[in-house]
């Protein structure tokens, strides 16, 4: 339904707060999954991952969260 409703009133893009821990590029846009989220224990485990990778094709490392989070969770440092 909410797929719907976007699609009615000509949104382009939209995402969820799923983490897929993936890299592949995403053909539905307006659910898009993001790789993981600031504060995912993986975060760093997957970032060395794809520095790591010799991609083949299109690759996207999506982190979510929000920045008063940072504050919150006292994160700046982690993610510079």
């Amino acid at each position: 339904a909410v797929l719907e409703i976007l699609r009615k009133h000509h949104f382009r893009y939209a995402r969820t707060t799923r983490n897929n821990y993936s890299f592949d590029e995403q053909k539905e846009l307006l659910a898009f999954e993001p790789t993981c989220h600031h504060n995912d224990q993986r975060l760093m485990e997957l970032a060395q991952i794809l520095v790591e990778s010799k991609p083949t094709r299109l690759q996207i490392f999506y982190i979510w969260g929000h920045s008063y989070e940072f504050d919150v969770d006292n994160t700046w440092k982690k993610m510079e």
